[in-house]
């Protein structure tokens, strides 16, 4: 009989629920950097917010001693070293890209992370991937790409640049699953947010120019740091140590579609907080995402799989 896979579920499902929440709190915090930074300064701002997101984070997980315990351990930095540049890495595409397209476009394409999760692991793990959750990863793209309304595609550069970060991802996920089976997951989480605040302050380097002074002020200003301090301490270091601990427990595909569900969270929250309105997208590509994960979890062979 194989372990049930309820309390793995569970922390992914917890994860995209902390990710969806903190889109908002990002954001303001972006908006008051960029802001403070000036005009142009809209690369500097993000890479100066994930700098100091993922350092608050890395100082956070360092207060537990079993995460400080094992960075000694054998393939700890190297692990996080793969983890912290992919999850940079796209990042970045994501978000520069972002900047010369509609933002729903964007979150369809980023949404591909789920297809591309299920071709990654196809052809670089050489798993079989179960058919229902290809029915449910194609659900599931579908209902991130109509939640918040049709996506008008025109591809150029931006559209091409969010493609390779929903790539990016998907093999960050199969990348998760293959070393977090190998290293403790508390230490290479450690790492891997250590790399990705070492990258960001060095892309933070090369577009602040000037505006050193500004980016300093704003570790002064409350609004700024309250917003980042709970991107770092729930969605840093608990989403991403909950992710390395709990996804190895889930094929990766069956985890890209619970991630999935991070855009249902976001407009929710947002629509709590009277800052969207609830349309009926919204409602439809929720149901598609609910009807996606619901078809991987219960879909033909679930129960012969959960009790092989």
């Amino acid at each position: 009989m194989r372990r049930s896979t309820a309390p793995a579920t569970l922390a992914i499902l917890t994860f995209s629920v902390i990710w969806g929440v903190s889109y908002l709190w990002m954001k303001t915090a972006i908006d008051a950097a960029e802001s403070a930074l000036g005009e142009g300064a809209a690369l500097a701002a993000v890479a100066f917010c994930l700098a100091v997101r993922f350092t608050i984070g890395a100082l956070v997980l360092l207060l537990v001693p079993d995460a400080r315990r094992g960075l000694g351990a054998r393939g700890v930095w190297r692990g996080g070293w793969w983890l912290g540049s992919l999850l940079m890495l796209g990042f970045v595409l994501q978000l520069i890209g972002l900047r010369g397209m509609d933002p729903a476009v964007s979150a369809f394409l980023t949404s591909l992370y789920v297809v591309f999760t299920a071709l990654v692991v196809r052809l670089y793990v050489r798993r079989p991937v179960a058919p229902r959750l290809v029915g449910g990863a194609l659900l599931a793209t579908v209902g991130a790409a109509w939640i918040s309304g049709p996506p008008d595609l025109n591809f150029d550069w931006p559209e091409w640049l969010t493609v390779a970060s929903a790539l990016v991802f998907a093999v960050h996920i199969v990348a998760t699953d293959v070393i977090t089976r190998r290293v403790e997951a508390l230490p290479v989480t450690v790492t891997s947010l250590v790399v990705v605040s070492v990258l960001s302050l060095a892309l933070a380097a090369l577009t602040l120019e000037g505006r050193w002074t500004a980016a300093v002020q704003l570790l002064g200003d409350r609004e700024f740091m309250t917003t980042i301090a709970l991107s770092a301490v729930f969605a840093t270091a608990l989403a991403i140590a909950l992710m390395n601990r709990w996804q190895k427990e889930l094929p990766p595909v069956r985890a890209a579609i619970l991630y999935a569900l991070e855009p249902v969270w976001a407009a929710l929250f947002a629509v709590s907080l009277h800052r969207a309105e609830a349309t009926a997208w919204l409602w439809f590509g929720g149901g598609c995402l609910l009807a996606g994960n619901l078809f991987a979890e219960l879909g033909p062979g679930a129960a012969r799989d959960r009790a092989g």
